[in-house]
């Protein structure tokens, strides 16, 4: 489900909106998510499911290689993998 508007006011109203929808069709969504589209209240934690836990481990090893300090995130930010909480790496 993609929601927009124009109007900043009807931002609560457009975000719930969009949320209850989600809600309504859960019973048959097809596990995992879509990367591009993670949003914030999937965060990092729920990255690792998204990705299934042996390819999220690989990644967190290529992030940790190259980007140890997590300058390169977003909410679909995969932690690297020496950091023992995803808060630590931010």
């Amino acid at each position: 489900v993609s929601g927009s508007w124009a109007d900043p006011g009807l931002d609560q109203n457009g975000i719930a909106w969009a949320r209850e929808a989600i809600d309504s069709v859960a019973p048959w969504q097809h596990p995992g998510a879509y990367a591009n589209y993670i949003s914030q209240p999937e965060a990092p934690p729920a990255a690792s499911a998204m990705y299934g836990s042996a390819i999220y481990a690989q990644l967190a090893q290529v992030k940790q290689a190259y980007d140890p300090a997590n300058v390169f995130r977003s909410t679909r930010t995969i932690i690297p993998a020496a950091a023992q909480d995803p808060s630590e790496a931010q």
